[in-house]
């Protein structure tokens, strides 16, 4: 699966579509591994990324191969922005994950949350450090915006820590203490229907923003708001996809 999209330079961009599908077809032969076994697997991986990234030549097949595989980049015709192992990495841990929640679903909240302040120690330390695990993206001082600013293409260890441990940290208080029901409403189809709501949102915005004359010229505020609206806008679609995913559980309807 490949996000076809040409920007000025005309190169096509190799981002979340293509780095989900790969994985999707690398996890049909993983899934072959005990589910611990694979969650582990992803926590090494996540660490082997930046190592990995940094043995890839500049130029040659292994350079293609490289690319591809850890390092962001160009590749004409092509220029990857999302490596598949990186991505493979997160969703290998989230297949461990949901095992450690089906074997103990009572320590399930505790675990998770422990998981998460551990996460965010690494992105604490990682980011303070200033050196490895920042994908040579550096903090240049020391302000929040700093060192909230993070590699995601790839995604670095930091990245990969802070987003993880806040996500981590979030799921343990909404399994303790559950979301008011118009919380709920909102943040359950968007959450089980992720795959579905990224396919439409993108696309959404960018004809607004084409038709209302506004694509690349309005600012942040209008950002937020075109944000807010699209969200509005896609949870009644989400919901009625979740309802027909738990209506047809054996369905291709599952991946999306």
């Amino acid at each position: 699966m490949v996000l076809v999209f040409r920007p000025p330079n005309g190169l096509i961009v190799l981002q979340v579509l293509y780095a989900i599908g790969v994985s999707f077809v690398v996890m049909a032969f993983l899934r072959r591994l005990s589910p611990l076994t694979i969650g582990v697997l992803g926590v090494v991986l996540v660490f082997a990324v930046e190592p990995l990234a940094a043995l890839v030549p500049a130029t040659g097949p292994l350079h293609v191969v490289g690319t591809l595989l850890v390092a962001a980049g160009p590749l004409p015709p092509f220029i990857v922005g999302y490596p598949v192992v990186p991505w493979l990495a997160i969703m290998m841990m989230g297949w461990g994950t949901a095992e450690v929640a089906r074997l103990a679903p009572q320590a399930f909240p505790r675990r998770i949350a422990l998981a998460g302040v551990v996460a965010l120690g690494v992105f604490l330390v990682f980011r303070g450090l200033n050196g490895w695990g920042n994908m040579a993206l550096l903090r240049e001082d020391g302000s929040l915006v700093q060192w909230l600013h993070v590699s995601k293409y790839p995604p670095s260890v930091t990245y990969d820590a802070l987003e993880l441990g806040i996500a981590w940290l979030l799921l343990a208080l909404f399994l303790v203490w559950p979301p008011p029901r118009w919380m709920d409403a909102v943040l359950r189809p968007l959450g089980q229907s992720a795959f579905f709501f990224y396919l439409l949102h993108a696309h959404l915005l960018a004809v607004a923003g084409h038709l209302l004359h506004l694509h690349g010229t309005a600012g942040l505020g209008a950002t937020f708001v075109s944000a807010a609206v699209v969200i509005a806008v896609l949870v009644p679609a989400c919901t009625a996809y979740r309802r027909y995913k738990l209506a047809h559980p054996r369905s291709i309807a599952q991946y999306i």
